[in-house]
């Protein structure tokens, strides 16, 4: 289950749908990461344009999937709901990938600065969980984003 909650114990916003979607799914998504990631790995600086283009595509997919499942979409939504917007989704991330190849050093930059934000959750789960603060935990992952964007888009060639 992964909610937000306020001070007061009101939910401030719920994952649960996602969660439940992706769990049901999971053997669709993870083959698809998993292919996607091997991808990368070995072809990812040869196709720079190409390797720019998908993280922007999925990039904006999961942003406008978390954004409908945490605003708008209960737990008993029907499934074809869900791959409805997963569908609407992957065509704005299309969208949003061809942008991201005619703004490359941007597009680049913004590509480190998610992995500078990944890096700073890494960080956070090796052990600066310990400290139990959501305020540690955003300050360190979009501190890492946003210094790793600043530095990829200075020296991007």
């Amino acid at each position: 289950m992964a909610s937000i909650e306020s001070e007061s114990m009101c939910p401030v916003y719920s994952l649960n749908a996602l969660t439940d979607f992706l769990s049901k799914y999971y053997w669709l998504f993870g083959s698809f990461l998993l292919i996607f990631g091997t991808f990368l790995t070995f072809f990812g600086r040869k196709l720079f344009i190409f390797t720019v283009f998908l993280v922007g595509a999925m990039l904006t997919v999961f942003a406008v999937m978390i954004l409908f499942y945490s605003t708008f979409l209960k737990s008993t939504t029907a499934s074809w709901v869900a791959w409805l917007i997963l569908s609407l989704s992957i065509v704005a991330g299309l969208g949003v990938g061809f942008l991201c190849t005619k703004v490359l050093r941007f597009a680049g930059a913004l590509v480190c600065g998610f992995g500078g934000f990944m890096l700073g959750v890494t960080i956070n789960e090796m052990w600066l969980y310990i400290y139990n603060s959501q305020v540690i935990f955003w300050c360190v992952s979009i501190g890492l984003a946003v210094l790793i964007f600043a530095l990829a888009f200075l020296w991007f060639n």
